[in-house]
C-alpha cells in the first residue's frame, strides 16, 4: 500500500471495522493503493444492489442526494480518520456500479488479515449477511405469493385487471428475471 507503515495496519483494521458493519469486505482504491503522491485515501464498499436497497441508500447514481447514504459515508470517513489518522474517503456503491464504472481498477481489499482490534470472527457478520439475503428471498416470495392471490381473487369474480394486480404481475415477471440471471 502506498499509505506506509503503520498506516497500512490501522488502514487494515478499519477494513476489519467495516466488513463487522456489513458484512462485506471494504476495499482501498485510487491513487493511494500504490501511489507516494494522493490528496486522500479512497476505501469503498460495494454492496449487492439488494443489499444497497434495502439499507435505504437511494439512487446508486446520485447517492449525494440521499441523507442516509450521506450520514454512514460521513460517519465511516470520519471513523476511519480517527483510526487511522489518514484523510479516509469511504463511499458505498452497489456492486453493479462499481464494477460498471471502476471494474478495471485496482482494488485491495482491507481487513481480510490479522487485525491489531479485538473483533469477533468474520463468520459472525456472514451469517448476518446471509440472513438479510435469506430474508430479501423470503419477501421476493411474499411479493409473488401476493401477486397470484389478487389475480385468482380477480379472476374469480370475473372481474377485468386494475392497475394494481397489473403492477404485480410486472414485478413477479421483474423478479423472475433477476433470480433467473
Amino acid at each position: 500500500m502506498g499509505v506506509g507503515m503503520p498506516a497500512a495496519l490501522f488502514l487494515n483494521d478499519f477494513g476489519a471495522f467495516v466488513y463487522h458493519a456489513f458484512g462485506e469486505w471494504p476495499y482501498h482504491v485510487g491513487s493511494s493503493v500504490d501511489g507516494k503522491l494522493w490528496r486522500d485515501v479512497d476505501v469503498r464498499l460495494m454492496l449487492a444492489d439488494e443489499i444497497y436497497e434495502r439499507l435505504g441508500f437511494g439512487d446508486p447514481k446520485h447517492p449525494h442526494s440521499n441523507a442516509r447514504w450521506v450520514a454512514f459515508c460521513a460517519a465511516f470517513s470520519a471513523l476511519g480518520n480517527q483510526m487511522t489518522g489518514l484523510p479516509i474517503d469511504f463511499q458505498i456503491q452497489t456492486l453493479t456500479n462499481a464494477n460498471a464504472e471502476f471494474g478495471g481498477c485496482v482494488r485491495s481489499a482491507l481487513g481480510t488479515g490479522p487485525t491489531m482490534t479485538n473483533l469477533p470472527a468474520p463468520a459472525e457478520t456472514g451469517r448476518a449477511r446471509d440472513q438479510l439475503l435469506a430474508e430479501i428471498q423470503r419477501d421476493r416470495a411474499n411479493a409473488r405469493l401476493l401477486a397470484v392471490h389478487d389475480l385468482a381473487d380477480a379472476r374469480l369474480r370475473n372481474e377485468p385487471l386494475d392497475e394494481h394486480v397489473r403492477s404485480d404481475l410486472r414485478e413477479i415477471e421483474r423478479l423472475s428475471r433477476e433470480d433467473n440471471e
